[in-house]
């Protein structure tokens, strides 16, 4: 009876100790099963996103369909997260292949990323001069007419002018007359289109330029950079306004 006792715990203690070791197999599984690779468009400047502060964060744009050609410049969304071995060069468009992965809870950090996120392949990079347009541009033409910059003076009015700034896709400037600003609605590929714009309620003794110029900008949906000199078009790419770049 003794001996059947001892056989019968060293049995159980067996068992145990082979149900305490971890599936090694099991658990390479469950991490295969928590990746996916994906493929993204990275577009060619950061925008200002907000964490723990305000940083910079990279545009993306899932491609779901491998033979999508180009990105849509409408559809960008903010990564949070860094990409692990990315080096990434303002400037260019990318087209990577990544692989994401879901961390278990116990692993993510306070104020991170659930996923982590690991450069797979660059598969295309291609220059983009997109981030040209984040400067200050002051009107040289109008509608194919000159600006008088001396008469301006004369008057005591300031030459129109925008200032883009992509970072937060926001434009500011003056029409002659009064302050604008507003919001970029989208930007890249030769095109430009602003939203609604707020201004100030100055009423100068002269206001035709101030009024044409509002009128022409509220029409742009296209551009043209060549050099020191920007070229703001209408929907069927006719020029209506014409900036050389302030030093």
């Amino acid at each position: 009876m003794y001996k059947l006792l001892l056989l019968y715990l060293f049995v159980l203690m067996a068992g145990c100790s082979h149900m305490s070791q971890p599936d090694k197999n099991t658990s390479m599984k469950t991490d295969s099963q928590n990746s996916s690779e994906q493929f993204y468009w990275v577009n060619s400047w950061r925008r200002t996103c907000e964490g723990v502060g305000e940083r910079m964060c990279l545009q993306i744009q899932k491609i779901d369909e491998e033979n999508q050609q180009q990105a849509d410049i409408k559809n960008w969304s903010l990564l949070y997260a860094p990409i692990k071995g990315f080096n990434y060069e303002l400037g260019h468009i990318y087209k990577i292949r990544v692989q994401e992965t879901q961390l278990p809870p116990a692993q993510v950090p306070a104020d991170a990323s659930s996923i982590r996120y690991e450069l797979l392949e660059v598969v295309e990079r291609q220059a983009d001069d997109t981030l040209r347009l984040h400067d200050i541009w002051a009107l040289t033409e109008i509608q194919g007419e000159s600006v008088d910059r001396t008469l301006l003076s004369d008057r005591g009015e300031d030459v129109p002018s925008l200032e883009f700034n992509l970072t937060k896709m926001q434009v500011f400037g003056t029409d002659s007359c009064n302050r604008l600003s507003g919001g970029i609605v989208k930007a890249g590929q030769g095109r430009i289109e602003f939203g609604a714009l707020a201004t100030t309620l100055m009423a100068c003794p002269e206001m035709k330029l101030a009024d044409e110029f509002t009128r022409a900008i509220n029409n742009v949906k296209h551009y043209q950079l060549s050099g020191l000199k920007l070229t703001l078009l209408n929907a069927e790419k006719q020029p209506i306004l014409q900036f050389k770049k302030v030093d």
